[in-house]
């Protein structure tokens, strides 16, 4: 996700004419170059002819679904009307003073799509599974359906992403984006990304309950009396590896080195203080 906006109601943003949903997609396509011909894609929440037009001005083309009540009672047919064609049917208008396209497509119910820059041509075929037939088949599918489809991809997948290991706080987005642009720098660096969405967010959670902590309860001098008669641990208890946040946080873990016999300045210590009293 490039940029997004964060719902406070009906000040989420400027008015600008085209209620909320529209003023929305205006603001968050403020920072694209205008004549640049992007294309923006959204669902039917957002969509509208006025939108798109007002996209379009901007030299933006725009395809997304439409709410039927916001067609402006285009004469299309009906959902009934559709059906007894078959699926795959549909039907279309265009709107030639802005070359905005209406089109309807019957899949399994009545689908609304708008768009500046795509319509029926050149249509296509996509994989449906028939239930009377319980066999795949066929089914046609205008070409602004076939866009609108693979461009959506993305939100869908985000949407997917963020619902998998869901918690009550305002990261999942953020934990996603992290992950993604991971996955992208290791193939750019030449290499294959292996830590999956789960194990990224488990390594951010253990830096944030880490942070701070390496070296604040280190305690610094030599050792005490209580030290030296304190009964050792029957076992030895190995930790895992910390994660890399963790390690290289700046918290001391490693020895300080200094010039001196080429030993650093905690190996000097405690030789000094356990050397005499082992009679080394």
């Amino acid at each position: 996700m490039y940029d997004f906006e964060i719902y406070v109601g009906k000040n989420t943003c400027s008015d600008r004419g085209l209620g909320l949903s529209g003023d929305i997609v205006l603001a968050l396509t403020e920072t694209l170059p205008e004549k640049q011909h992007f294309k923006v894609f959204a669902d039917s929440w957002f969509s509208s002819i006025p939108l798109a037009i007002g996209l379009k001005e901007r030299g933006i083309e725009f395809c997304g679904t439409i709410r039927a009540d916001r067609m402006a009672k285009c004469p299309l047919k009906t959902e009934a009307e559709l059906k007894k064609s078959g699926r795959g049917s549909c039907d279309w208008r265009v709107e030639t003073t802005n070359n905005v396209a209406l089109v309807c497509w019957f899949d399994r119910k009545r689908i609304n799509f708008v768009s500046t820059y795509a319509s029926v041509e050149p249509m296509a075929t996509c994989r449906r599974y028939s239930a009377s037939e319980k066999k795949f088949i066929d089914v046609p599918r205008p070409y602004i359906v076939e866009k609108y489809n693979k461009h959506m991809e993305g939100m869908d997948l985000a949407d997917m992403l963020i619902e998998l290991y869901h918690i009550n706080l305002r990261l999942p987005l953020t934990v996603v984006n992290g992950w993604l642009l991971h996955r992208r720098h290791t193939v750019q660096r030449g290499k294959t990304s292996k830590m999956s969405l789960l194990q990224f967010q488990a390594n951010i959670a253990a830096s944030l309950l880490l942070a701070g902590k390496s070296g604040s309860q280190k305690k610094r001098g030599r050792p005490s009396s209580e030290m030296l008669t304190r009964t050792p641990a029957a076992k030895r208890t190995v930790c895992g590896a910390p994660v890399m946040d963790v390690r290289f946080d700046g918290f001391e873990h490693f020895a300080d080195m200094v010039e001196k016999k080429g030993r650093c300045k905690a190996a000097k210590d405690l030789w000094d203080f356990y050397g005499p009293i082992q009679g080394i």
